[in-house]
């Protein structure tokens, strides 16, 4: 009986399906700095990717917070206290 698809092309189509999802989810650098509404920076505060809390960063003293995520990701703040 003749093969159809042989095991070196399936293998082949399951990489170039895997680097297919892996160019879709690709993450981009996010740099920002929290301020309340006077322009103070607000220190410790949580910036979260929304739907994904293991991806998330705390601010510094002066506001400042880098992480990457998706692009195109919503990113919640949060501060306890104000």
């Amino acid at each position: 009986m003749k093969r159809l698809i042989s095991f070196p092309k399936v293998l082949a189509l399951a990489g170039l399906l895997c680097l297919g999802f892996a160019l879709h989810a690709q993450s981009i650098p996010v740099r920002g700095t929290v301020t309340d509404k006077d322009g103070s920076p607000v220190i410790g505060a949580s910036v979260i990717q929304k739907g994904t809390p293991s991806n998330g960063v705390i601010t510094a003293i002066d506001g400042s917070f880098s992480m990457t995520a998706p692009e195109g990701a919503i990113l919640t703040v949060s501060s306890i206290g104000y």
